[in-house]
């Protein structure tokens, strides 16, 4: 399995678990069906966030939760609900960060983590190296105890099966699936019904060439960020949620 990292104002917790290394569930749709394509959806304003302190010039798994925080009122707004430490983190990584322009109502950041490439790994163009460099910025909203997670990696993708998908057209990073359900590899044409109700193992298939990006459920971000039988995460978005998300991001300038 590949490491696996992972939306309006409320108050974030001051004290969470530490974080694990993450693995990555990776996923790809089969020819076994034609899933329902889903029409864009226009992005809404960002939420803002708390600055979580940090050190990103480590060459190993980099965390940063809300157990250490501080109020920043510096501006108005934030970027995709980081904070500007955490957008410097995941800048620090060397590749292209995609953010969320469109964050549900009462969804907060809790985690940024970031794990860079090895310190004399060979890197592509796009500052790729093998399976790396990855990241994981985990949203909440407390009073639903709802997660999702945006994550990407440089590479070593592969495929989860999965028994519903519905195609999904994003601008910045072409045609992916979002998928949910069992791990039985139907991969069935959800129904409008469960497109808008929460539904379990929700994630979208890896995005773009390399980095690839995507999103992930609550299930599938409690597992990857906060093992050990955590009370955190326990319910996930929609989703058509999830479709606006992914069809809302970003490139953090």
């Amino acid at each position: 399995m590949k490491r696996h990292f992972a939306l309006l104002p409320l108050t974030v917790a001051l004290t969470l678990a530490s974080s694990a290394c993450l693995n990555i569930y990776a996923s790809a749709p089969s020819s076994k069906s034609s899933p329902v394509e889903v029409a864009s959806a226009p992005p809404s304003k960002s939420n803002r966030s708390v600055e979580v302190a940090q050190n990103s010039n480590q060459s190993v798994q980099v965390s940063h939760d809300a157990s250490n925080v501080s109020s920043d009122n510096s501006q108005s707004e934030q970027i995709g609900g980081l904070s500007p430490s955490q957008q410097a983190s995941l800048k620090s990584l060397g590749i292209a960060i995609a953010v969320p322009s469109a964050i549900p109502a009462g969804y907060t950041v809790i985690k940024v983590d970031t794990e860079p490439c090895p310190e004399n790994a060979s890197r592509s163009e796009k500052g790729t190296c093998r399976f790396g460099p990855q990241y994981g910025i985990v949203y909440r909203n407390a009073e639903q105890n709802s997660c999702f997670a945006i994550e990407a990696t440089g590479g070593g993708v592969g495929g989860v099966p999965r028994e519903y998908a519905a195609k999904v057209k994003t601008e910045l990073l072409g045609e992916t699936s979002l998928l949910f359900g069992q791990e039985n590899g139907e991969f069935k044409t959800p129904s409008a019904e469960q497109l808008d109700s929460p539904q379990p193992n929700l994630l979208t298939d890896w995005a773009g060439v390399g980095p690839f990006y995507r999103i992930s459920g609550g299930d599938i971000a409690r597992n990857a960020y906060y093992k050990g039988g955590s009370p955190l995460c326990q319910n996930t978005i929609t989703p058509n949620q999830a479709i606006e998300i992914m069809q809302s991001l970003t490139w953090l300038n």
